[in-house]
């Protein structure tokens, strides 16, 4: 019983911090491939709602094989495609059609992957899109394009920390388009290692988050081009019509704690619940389109 008062304790401190660091970024996108082993979608608990669609190889992992290692913890397994390939066969992905209010001026990617084999260089996609909004491991290092950005590179010498297969990487990635330099940073961490700044960018296009068609993770818009090999674990996007859409250092790490001790048990659910209804209270207005 103290065990699992504690560990609700942690959880909804987490929480707390979490809500105080992110309230005027908007959660747009939010996966956790917690869905049922047989699922051919996995839901979307964002503000953009719905689910993405699962295709190809793809397909809801094992239980307590997400992040955390938790009971009733699974991620999204992409291991039976080849990286990078092109084709792949097979291929895979999670994909759902989106639609982004042009008002979005900075934003965050946020996910933790587990690739079974060296994704540098291999062009391999974490996040693909279209037209050409993604993020890739390319020769030159890790590659993002699109999303209000002109498209910039985080040299590979810099990355050296998301080259570890078999293990999970946090990964992160900000960007603020009212700045005119030094407005994209990379960050990573691990299960046992903190949030660290690894890179940073600039990007002079200064545009608005763009809207987009189709999110795609772990492919392109094809499920056999440039796919991951591995799993991918809670997938999220931060938005906001001003700066503050792209995290901090604090945030992200409350992020990356919170995600290795939450598969909530029933303990701690009314806690969460209470964090998420707090959440709404403090949410600013909605960056999603009303089309």
């Amino acid at each position: 019983m103290k065990n699992k008062m504690s560990h609700t304790l942690v959880i909804a401190a987490l929480g707390f911090t979490l809500l105080a660091t992110t309230n005027h970024a908007q959660t747009l996108v939010e996966y956790r491939f917690n869905d049922a082993v047989a699922a051919t979608s996995t839901i979307n608990s964002g503000s953009a709602g719905g689910s993405a669609s699962l295709s190809g190889a793809a397909v809801i992992s094992a239980d307590t094989l997400g992040v955390s290692g938790l009971v009733g913890d699974r991620a999204l397994d992409n291991s039976a495609v080849q990286m990078g390939a092109s084709p792949s066969d097979p291929g895979g992905r999670a994909s759902q059609s989106l639609t982004f209010s042009s008002g979005i001026q900075s934003g965050t990617f946020v996910l933790w992957f587990n690739a079974d084999s060296n994704p540098l260089g291999t062009n391999a996609r974490l996040i693909g899109d279209s037209p050409r909004q993604q993020v890739l491991f390319a020769e030159t290092g890790l590659q993002i394009q699109g999303f209000g950005l002109g498209g910039v590179t985080a040299p590979t010498a810099s990355i050296g920390s998301l080259d570890d297969p078999g293990e999970w990487v946090f990964l992160a990635i900000t960007f603020d388009a009212i700045a005119t330099s030094n407005n994209i940073n990379v960050y990573s961490g691990s299960t046992t290692g903190a949030v660290s700044l690894i890179s940073t960018l600039s990007d002079a296009t200064q545009g608005a988050f763009t809207s987009t068609e189709n999110l795609n993770i772990a492919s392109s818009a094809s499920d056999t081009f440039r796919p991951f090999e591995g799993f991918l674990d809670n997938v999220r996007i931060y938005a906001a019509e001003d700066a503050s859409g792209a995290l901090g250092l604090g945030a992200l790490e409350s992020i990356r704690q919170y995600d290795l001790v939450t598969v909530p048990e029933p303990s701690a659910a009314a806690v969460i619940m209470g964090l998420l209804v707090s959440a709404v209270i403090f949410q600013r207005r909605p960056v999603m389109s009303r089309r």
